[in-house]
């Protein structure tokens, strides 16, 4: 998988059979202001075809189908990063469980505020005293967090009989699901509203992401 410090553009999906070979790409593209994932290119070639290769998985971590695995033997194709959708999965949800936990933390500081407030006005009313000013501050309302797509989307098997580019474009499709996973999860953190995130994760919306544990802990 690629590291923090590797931009990442999106997938690539190979796929094999009866020497056909097909090439899907995905990428996260800003086309209409929020980053959304979409397919961006397609090769199918008689055989190996580096070049086309090369292009289309340029900055990708690539997924081989259960085919493609079992036929590939091009030094090329693998030493190039293998794209683990369970470990995306894992790095995805890792976040939804970090800003989750800090949701409920603001909720109760919140209730911890009003409570301490009501308190002092308590205190001070039977003191005489003037009352100390109070602003309510309301519980935060639920984050509808996405769910990850089904395994199914991106699984594949060596017993397929379906031609190279309707196999290909499948799993594409379910990676384009998975990124759009993630972009949510992204859109999500990055609104302006929730400022009680405390920038963890930076400003802007990231199109690859890394496990929560590795960007350390929110500023104060």
């Amino acid at each position: 998988m690629p590291t923090s410090e590797t931009v990442v553009h999106g997938i690539a999906v190979l796929d094999i059979h009866e020497d056909k070979w097909a090439i899907w790409q995905v990428s996260a593209m800003s086309l209409t202001g929020s980053l959304r994932a979409s397919a961006t290119n397609a090769v199918v070639t008689d055989g190996f075809d580096e070049r086309a290769f090369r292009s289309l998985s340029y900055k990708r971590p690539v997924l081989l189908t259960s085919r493609a695995r079992k036929h590939c033997t091009e030094a090329v194709v693998l030493e190039t990063p293998e794209f683990d959708p369970e470990v995306f999965v894992s790095d995805c949800t890792s976040w939804v469980d970090l800003l989750q936990d800090l949701f409920w933390a603001e909720n109760d500081r919140r209730a911890s505020h009003n409570s301490h407030k009501v308190q002092a006005r308590k205190k001070a009313r039977a003191a005489g005293e003037p009352l100390p000013e109070y602003q309510r501050q309301g519980p935060l309302q639920d984050i509808d967090w996405p769910a990850p797509p089904l395994p199914s989307v991106w699984a594949s098997s060596v017993e397929c009989v379906e031609p190279v580019n309707t196999e290909a474009l499948r799993v594409a499709n379910g990676c384009i699901q998975l990124l759009n996973y993630w972009l949510e999860i992204e859109n999500d953190r990055s609104r302006a509203s929730r400022k009680y995130f405390n920038g963890v994760g930076g400003s802007a919306v990231r199109s690859w992401p890394v496990p929560a544990t590795a960007v350390g802990a929110p500023s104060a």
